[in-house]
């Protein structure tokens, strides 16, 4: 049996959760939104809120919205009683299930098309200074080298190829290791540098605060794959 929620908790919950994922500084859990009671029903939407509320518990309410923002920051409250939305929720805790298998399967993917012979490569290719460069072949900060063109991939920009070709959760624990590593946090250079698309880009940066690296996963013998990585890149 369900245990619903109350229409105006799920309609909080929904704000909350799509400001985390649109604004930079606003995090879910600790800030709360300034809704109140009284405006609910002034809302065009509340009747997708009252349908729902009667369906869906907080807890899997909060999977679905977090399964559907990190998929796109802008996706409506009626897009979220769809099948898709379902789906896309069920992905979601597919890969969750299975992010240290994600996690390697989508590195080596990137290592093979980048060329690269060893998985440290890939770092080193973001630290080092060879790089494409219209102007001298050149660039002197370290920050710069994932929005520039890389000589081995012309055709696209290395962090616009990462952020299009593996998951939210190995695109959070790769920039988490880099943090770790090497003080270096790409997804939020990449805010910082308004690199298209900008929702997408802050979603990224944002969702790394539902997955839990440093406690639930860095140091786990249930993620190998992910941690081979880090201590070897």
């Amino acid at each position: 049996m369900v245990v619903g929620i109350h229409p105006f908790e799920l309609y909080k919950l929904f704000v909350e959760i799509r400001t985390h994922f649109s604004t930079e500084k606003f995090i879910y859990g600790i800030n709360k939104v300034g809704v109140k009671y009284d405006n609910f029903y002034n809302t065009k939407n509340y009747i997708h809120f009252e349908k729902m509320s009667n369906k869906i518990s907080k807890v899997d309410a909060e999977k679905l919205f977090v399964s559907n923002f990190i998929k796109n920051p802008k996706v409506s409250i009626h897009e979220m009683e769809g099948s898709m939305a379902k789906k896309i929720k069920t992905d979601w805790i597919y890969r969750l299930q299975n992010i240290d298998y994600m996690f390697e399967s989508e590195i080596r993917k990137v290592i093979k098309h980048m060329k690269y012979k060893k998985s440290i490569d890939l770092y080193n290719d973001l630290s080092d200074i060879k790089i494409y460069d219209s102007k001298d072949n050149h660039v002197d900060d370290v920050s710069d080298l994932l929005f520039n063109k890389t000589n081995k991939q012309d055709e696209e920009l290395l962090f616009n190829y990462l952020l299009r070709i593996v998951t939210p959760e190995t695109l959070v624990i790769l920039n988490d290791i880099y943090k770790i590593k090497h003080g270096l946090d790409f997804l939020y250079i990449g805010f910082e540098k308004s690199v298209e698309p900008k929702g997408s880009v802050l979603a990224s940066y944002k969702y790394s605060s539902f997955i839990n690296t440093v406690e639930g996963i860095f140091s786990n013998k249930k993620y190998p794959n992910i941690n081979s990585f880090l201590k070897n890149c």
